[in-house]
């Protein structure tokens, strides 16, 4: 004899039972007999109508029509031939529950969870909406019919086929198509924009569409995330391609729909276009030294720990007339080019090192380059929470995208002792030379306007240095 105690939580263990009273399904789809050269094939398989359920399992993420409405206890199988439907219904969960379908009258079958393979496991629900997608599979000597529960210790508190709203789920956020990027060209007229649509399984599908912005027409589109780059002088783009004599670089006019070849034979490397098309600005990578004993690795820093961190960008200008190759940087650490002034002769580039003994650790320094002598002036230095910088078109100034703690606070627009979340962006306009007369640097993209109290002192900006594995004097 059970225990009091026992006896509860037997009881309390019992699972719920919810019958799908109604779904929603496709027009029954024909599996006429294939033509047989011989019963067997090469593999001494006989043919098997049922391997019809594999080799249509795509029909689980198809969106197939479901015209017909079926209810429990309709019939599915008799007719001419075997038939193969598509049956869909959804359910919405509240909390994390564990149910099992159960399907009494349908021999030949595949479940579906929002196009996941769950025939015969255990299905784990999570708060918000799945749809449920079955394969069916009649032969019309079949008595087959509709006959689905859901068997589970909290099945009793889904909703089967709710309409109208459910809760927002990870799913609502993750899955789908979504913008990858955007740009425009120089006068606006065309955009370029990057989508990806993630998948149940995690997996990414991209596509890249150049439209005309004034009508919305669509005048390219291609698989992937190109390196399509507009021109600073006329509305066209450029990109690279791999050809018969090397890499080479190539311009495209949206007016007109042409292709032009500006170089070929290029080094490798990705490519920035100078704004008046005579050089190219070229990123080169090489590996860092690896350590002499394979089983033991010394770590630099924390960030050793991840691949490919010892790998060091460099930088080099390639001239289309001489088609000479300089090398422009040199050192331990990788140098990126942020921007290229408007008139081509200066270049904006960064780069950061880490420091342990002063948080934040990570600090970057920004220096304008002459692109014909290779001299340098330092623009910011061990400056931190920057992400990003560009000239202005006249290449006076800067704009600087960086967290609302970077300058000293001048973006931050939380509360005193409050530290501002780090990844909110602001746009700042940095005026070196204003700095330097002891006028003030200001954020330009917070939600009020720039008063005393968000303006940083030219003191609190560190302006020059000479990186020598130190901070900066």
């Amino acid at each position: 004899m059970l225990s009091p105690i026992l006896f509860a939580l037997a009881t309390a263990a019992t699972p719920d039972t919810v019958a799908v009273q109604t779904a929603y399904a496709t027009e029954p789809y024909a599996l006429i007999a294939p033509y047989q050269t011989e019963e067997r094939n090469f593999n001494g398989k006989t043919f098997d109508v049922k391997d019809a359920l594999a080799d249509n399992e795509r029909l689980a993420t198809a969106d197939v029509p479901t015209p017909l409405t079926l209810r429990k206890g309709d019939a599915l199988g008799g007719g001419d031939y075997a038939a193969l439907r598509v049956i869909k219904f959804s359910l919405t969960a509240e909390r994390f529950t564990k149910v099992k379908l159960d399907v009494k009258t349908l021999a030949n079958h595949k479940v579906f969870i929002d196009g996941t393979d769950q025939t015969g496991k255990d299905i784990l629900l999570e708060p918000g909406k799945k749809t449920v997608t079955m394969l069916a599979l009649t032969k019309k000597e079949d008595k087959d019919s509709f006959n689905v529960s859901i068997i589970g210790e909290h099945a009793a508190a889904l909703t089967v086929n709710a309409e109208g709203k459910h809760p927002y789920s990870m799913a609502d956020m993750s899955l789908g198509e979504n913008i990858y990027s955007v740009s425009l060209s120089r006068k606006g007229t065309y955009l370029i924009t990057s989508y990806y649509s993630t998948k149940p399984d995690g997996s990414g599908v991209y596509r890249t569409v150049l439209t005309e912005t004034k009508s919305g027409k669509e005048l390219r589109r291609v698989e992937g995330v190109p390196t399509w780059k507009w021109l600073t002088n006329r509305e066209a783009f450029y990109f690279t391609r791999n050809a018969a004599k090397g890499k080479e670089l190539v311009t495209f006019d949206p007016a007109t729909g042409r292709e032009e070849i500006m170089a070929q034979g290029l080094p490798e490397g990705s490519y920035t276009l100078s704004p008046n098309e005579d050089y190219i600005i070229i990123n080169k990578s090489t590996n860092g030294d690896n350590d002499k004993t394979p089983s033991l690795k010394k770590l630099r820093q924390p960030d050793d720990r991840m691949p490919g961190w010892r790998s060091r960008n460099s930088l080099y200008k390639y001239d289309f007339k001489t088609h000479a190759l300089t090398r422009l940087t040199f050192g331990e650490q990788s140098v990126w080019l942020n921007d290229i002034s408007s008139d081509g002769r200066s270049l904006l580039l960064s780069f950061n090192h880490f420091d342990p003994t002063k948080a934040p650790f990570d600090r970057k320094t920004l220096v304008r380059m002459d692109v014909s002598t290779a001299k340098v002036d330092t623009l910011l230095c061990d400056t931190t929470f920057i992400s990003n910088a560009k000239f202005t078109p006249d290449g006076t100034a800067l704009l600087i995208s960086a967290s609302p703690a970077a300058f000293g606070g001048i973006g931050a627009e939380v509360k005193a002792g409050q530290t501002p979340q780090a990844f909110d962006y602001r746009l700042y306009l940095y005026d070196r030379w204003a700095a330097t007369s002891g006028q003030r640097a200001t954020a330009t993209s917070t939600s009020k306007p720039p008063t005393a109290a968000t303006k940083a002192s030219s003191a609190s900006i560190p302006r020059r240095c000479a990186w020598r594995k130190s901070s900066c004097p």
